[in-house]
């Protein structure tokens, strides 16, 4: 659930992995990219990565299915 204010959420099936900058060995990206305004001259390959955006709102809910990449942003305190 999400409770207060308002998120940004992007989800990435697994099938993005060659286009999100995987860290070798483990389970995240690289912590340095913002995914809600990326730089597409140092990551290029972001140009190419198709996945789900949306905004979620006081007491809206998502469904995030297993192995999906996800990135989180608070538009607004929360």
């Amino acid at each position: 659930f999400h409770f207060d204010g308002e998120k940004e959420v992007i989800l990435f099936p697994q099938s993005e992995n060659k286009n999100l900058y995987k860290v070798p060995h483990s389970l995240i990206t690289h912590e340095s990219i913002d995914f809600s305004n990326p730089d597409y001259e140092k990551w290029p390959a972001l140009k190419k990565a198709e996945g789900f955006k949306t905004t979620l709102s006081h007491g809206e809910v998502l469904y995030m299915p297993e192995g999906y990449w996800h990135y989180m942003k608070y538009n607004t305190p929360g």
